[in-house]
């Protein structure tokens, strides 16, 4: 009680209250607030398309296990190179469902070119997956990590109400006959 009396006792006080608490039992992972929050705002579905159709961005894509986690295929699974995310949707959606990250870059022109994934795509690649997950309500996860844009599924945070706040990040509604 002394926690909620040092806001004071004003109507907009008390919403604050309710917005803090909904934060930290809602709790979107660090890494993606943060890129959300750098690269907003999203692409609409409009304008996903127009990028697909204006630029067609190809990209090396890794199938890695959760974590780096070794497996018997070494710490990836699957590569695929010069590819767009859209010929690559159906395996990105079954991998991530089966536990692994999927880890974006542009494509290397030299042999031993470090990883990089190039600014003007990251807006692409988060607006265009979330849009993706958005039928089956899934949140994802966003890092960046060794210049590559590594996405997995937020299996921790799977309810309605935290499926509407990472949606809603990309301006994309639920219906409320699925709503809480």
């Amino acid at each position: 009680m002394y926690f909620a009396n040092s806001f004071g006792s004003s109507v907009e006080s008390r919403l604050h209250i309710i917005e803090i608490l909904e934060f930290l039992i809602f709790c979107m992972d660090k890494n993606t607030i943060k890129l959300i929050e750098r690269y907003k705002p999203m692409l609409t579905s409009k304008e996903i398309e127009e990028f697909d159709e204006f630029d067609e961005p190809r990209f090396d894509v890794r199938i890695v296990q959760r974590n780096n986690e070794k497996t018997i295929w070494g710490d990836t699974k699957e590569e695929f190179f010069g590819k767009t995310l859209r010929e690559l949707s159906l395996e990105i959606y079954d991998f991530l469902d089966e536990e692994y990250e999927i880890w974006i870059k542009d494509p290397h022109l030299f042999e031993n070119e470090p990883a990089k994934v190039s600014e003007k795509y990251i807006r692409y690649i988060m607006s265009l997956e979330a849009d993706n997950f958005f039928e089956d309500f899934t949140p994802l996860k966003f890092r960046l990590l060794d210049g590559y844009f590594v996405m997995s599924l937020d299996k921790e945070n799977i309810s309605t109400k935290y499926a509407q706040k990472f949606f809603g990040k990309f301006g994309l509604e639920m219906p409320d006959l699925i709503a809480d």
